[in-house]
């Protein structure tokens, strides 16, 4: 009876520490961006390939930085330079992606785009988190072992309390 309950403390010692850890992974998440220090860049005529209404978005090339925001502030039409309005182009939710609107006289025609941006700069406190975090990714491979183990738990103590019953 002591090793049934020794097995049922340790099963129950792993799930809690398998909780704490993949709350602590969320939480390390969430501060991942606020650790980021803020910058900022400008550019001016980014060259975009042949614009078409394919449906598919062009991305800036300071898209995948981290927390990263644009703001579109001239598009012009490369061949004739004439302004091109914002009602020829959509832009994604961060403003770093555009797609010419399927009605735009500007449609296959090369584009030049400035923009400002502003992103999230790696430094030495993200770059532990993210090694934190880097470091901990097949958590998601070893969370089936303790959902395994939470389930050996019940059992041990179903078997405890039938036992105790007789």
């Amino acid at each position: 009876m002591a090793d049934l309950e020794q097995a049922k403390s340790f099963v129950w010692q792993l799930v809690v520490v398998g909780i704490f850890l993949a709350i602590g992974l969320i939480v390390l998440a969430q501060f991942m961006n606020t650790a980021y220090s803020d910058a900022s860049g400008t550019v001016v005529g980014f060259e975009l390939a042949t614009e078409t209404t394919d449906g598919a978005f062009v991305a800036f090339p300071n898209a995948t930085l981290p927390i990263v925001a644009c703001s579109v502030t001239n598009v012009t039409n490369q061949t004739e330079f004439s302004q091109i309005g914002d009602t020829n182009y959509t832009l994604s939710s961060d403003g770093c992606n555009i797609q010419a609107t399927a009605t735009s006289p500007y449609n296959n025609s090369l584009w030049n785009v400035s923009y400002t941006f502003t992103y999230g700069l790696a430094n030495d406190a993200s770059n532990a988190i993210g090694s934190t975090i880097t470091a901990t990714d097949d958590v998601a491979d070893w969370l089936p072992i303790l959902v395994v183990m939470l389930m050996a738990g019940i059992v041990v103590a179903l078997v405890q309390i039938l036992r105790r019953r007789s």
